[in-house]
């Protein structure tokens, strides 16, 4: 997955795990499967939807400025346009 990453991709990619593990890792009992765009200060946007959490993160946070994951799986959302 990372071997033909950027070193911008590969930093953006910790950064999102890292505003996971601080800010939502303690959602995964409630909401198991939903998913959470995380904004840079910590604020977050849950919900099962992942094109409304998309929606929302965007117009809240602006692009670039959140992480976008499903809540209790090891993986990072990624999107390129609305």
């Amino acid at each position: 997955m990372l071997r033909n990453a950027t070193p911008d991709a590969i930093k953006a990619l910790r950064r999102d795990y890292a505003l996971y593990d601080k800010f939502a890792k303690q959602l995964e009992k409630e909401h198991k499967g939903e998913f959470v765009a995380i904004g840079l200060d910590g604020a977050m946007i849950v919900d099962p939807n992942h094109a409304r959490v998309l929606h929302q993160a965007a117009e809240k946070f602006g692009a670039g400025n959140f992480a976008l994951m499903k809540i209790g799986y090891d993986y990072v959302l990624k999107w390129r346009t609305l």
